[in-house]
């Protein structure tokens, strides 16, 4: 009835390939959506079990890169099963 602790980390690179997006809403409003690019994502967490019915997990990234900025964000959550 022991707890465990699983650690994990991801790291990983986002190329965007298509550019020069014409947008137009409601047939008036035109932009760009030029997100054309490399982007890195960074994520770490933990996932824990508690007892054989719980478990529960934290979670935290980042990502960074051209045109495209997101920022720091978390997750926390649990699971119950029966």
């Amino acid at each position: 009835m022991g707890g465990e602790l699983q650690p994990w980390l991801k790291i990983s690179v986002r190329q965007e390939l298509a550019d020069n997006n014409q947008v137009t809403i409601n047939n008036r409003d035109r932009f760009n959506n030029d997100l054309s690019g490399m982007r890195g994502v960074f994520q770490t967490g933990v996932h824990a079990k508690i007892t054989d019915n719980l478990t529960g997990h934290l979670s935290a990234g980042y990502g960074d890169g051209a045109g495209v900025q997101s920022p720091w964000r978390a997750t926390v959550g649990m699971s119950w099963s029966f």
